[in-house]
């Protein structure tokens, strides 16, 4: 399983890629905390790890209501 922790803004996703077997962050991505965004995410997400995307946990921050757009689309 891996972990994508998100950092919400405003306008933005701070996105790292964990390894769940050593805690290590892998890589990370800025994008859009838009449908844009989160769909670019979900398709780098894939292609990098090869697995579906109920293969994640996301943790998100929860700062004021920037975090429901992504959560509501994942």
């Amino acid at each position: 399983m891996n972990i994508i922790g998100a950092d919400v803004s405003k306008g933005k996703l701070d996105c790292a890629l964990i390894d769940n077997s050593n805690h290590r962050k892998i890589k990370f991505k800025v994008l859009s905390d838009f449908e844009e965004g989160i769909v670019t995410l979900i398709d780098w997400l894939t292609k990098r790890t090869k697995s579906s995307i109920s293969a994640y946990h996301f943790i998100m921050e929860s700062t004021g209501l920037y975090h429901e757009r992504c959560a509501y689309f994942l």
